[in-house]
């Protein structure tokens, strides 16, 4: 049984250690019609209903192991990303009676959905289901983007099913991928304009990257594509911080605007270093039960074959080793692109003492133990990470 797995795998600290906490909950779904050349994720296009009940069922059985080890902890958010999860509404039932007595009453529950899958029967039975937060892949209104990127919707369909979603959820997120290949920056300022006219509730922008070992990179070795400059991604990503505050958007973290009060809860689980369960296929969840603890990262394994999906029950999770300047670098490196910033507890302070802190100049800001970074040069956050790291000989 799962559970008895992780009583055996887990160090004993943690069994019941989140009973009455609130902590974050993802759960991956790894089945796509079609699989886009720019993803790495855990997935898979080629499977049949059994494997899609296999799954889920085991996801249940997941969920109830980890849920009774942890100590029953309530949920603020949930966040079911993929894959495509927009494949699926009534399969979601089951897991949802399991998970609903244990959403807090504010409880942000997010849906990652394809424009292709939307309609009004699948946005009310989501809704009917609990979620109460659509995660919509949009990526870009432009035509020849999105064939660039293998998106199998068209600009037409990327509206009307914005549209349609805002409609019947209060709270609709939009992923945008901008410096695609060839991208101009007419192209991208047409996607500012739709995103202007349709007001989504939420924007997360992030810049293409060639993961290895994905059809996208290979193009890019073969010189298929070439990789948008340096010089005009930060062209661009200042197009998208001046359009998105002139259409009424508060940039709260690097790639991630909203409306004032619509900024995702479960995103900032992440930035804050706060725990999160993970279930699934290729999933990574944090556990960290007290404040002073530099937490445990696991793992579950990426790879996926129709073998793997019908042995569900052997699938071993991975535990990261971890010693505390891991800990110090992860908050860090997740902190300083967002907003808040990040607070420097006495173990931070082992690498940085307040004899650094204190004598940092612009663009960094340390008050009342927050570190913040100048939002102007987020763009820039890895180089005056690596500034920093420096100065603490990390």
């Amino acid at each position: 049984m799962l559970v008895n797995y992780l009583n055996d795998k887990l160090p004993s600290k943690f069994k019941n250690s989140f009973s009455g906490q609130s902590i974050a909950l993802y759960i991956h779904i790894p089945f796509c019609e079609h699989l886009c050349h720019y993803c790495d994720f855990a997935k898979t296009a080629n499977f049949g209903s059994s494997q899609v009940e296999n799954y889920f069922s085991y996801l249940e059985e997941s969920f109830d192991a980890w849920h009774d080890f942890l100590g029953k902890p309530k949920f603020q958010s949930i966040f079911v990303g993929g894959g495509t999860p927009s494949l699926f509404v009534n399969e979601y039932e089951p897991l949802m009676q399991k998970l609903r007595p244990y959403f807090t009453n504010d409880a942000e529950i997010t849906i990652e959905t394809n424009p292709k899958h939307i309609n009004t029967k699948a946005l009310v039975g989501w809704q009917q289901l609990g979620f109460n937060r659509l995660s919509l892949g949009i990526q870009t209104f432009d035509d020849t983007g999105l064939k660039e990127l293998t998106r199998k919707h068209d600009s037409l369909l990327a509206e009307q099913s914005l549209s349609l979603s805002k409609s019947v959820f209060e709270n609709v997120s939009v992923d945008l991928i901008y410096a695609w290949p060839r991208q101009t920056t007419e192209q991208l300022q047409l996607d500012l304009l739709k995103i202007a006219k349709l007001q989504p509730q939420h924007i997360s922008a992030y810049a293409l990257i060639y993961e290895p070992n994905t059809p996208m990179h290979r193009r890019l070795l073969r010189g298929v594509v070439d990789e948008v400059s340096d010089k005009l991604q930060y062209d661009f990503y200042q197009m998208i911080q001046s359009s998105l505050a002139a259409s009424g958007y508060c940039q709260y973290e690097l790639s991630n605007w909203s409306k004032p009060g619509f900024e995702s809860r479960h995103n900032q689980t992440y930035w804050k270093m706060e725990t999160y369960l993970a279930l699934g296929i290729g999933s990574h969840g944090f556990l960290k039960p007290t404040a002073k603890d530099i937490g445990l990262r696991y793992s579950y394994p990426k790879s996926i074959s129709l073998k793997s999906l019908n042995t569900l029950n052997t699938i071993d999770i991975e535990i990261e080793e971890r010693h505390p300047k891991d800990y110090f670098q992860e908050a860090v490196l997740s902190g300083l692109r967002y907003k808040k910033g990040v607070r420097l507890d006495s173990l931070a302070q082992c690498y940085l003492p307040s004899s650094i802190l204190e004598g940092l100049q612009k663009p960094f800001q340390y008050h009342e133990g927050r570190l913040t970074l100048d939002q102007k040069e987020w763009f820039r956050e890895n180089y005056w990470i690596r500034k920093l790291f420096d100065l603490a000989n990390i």
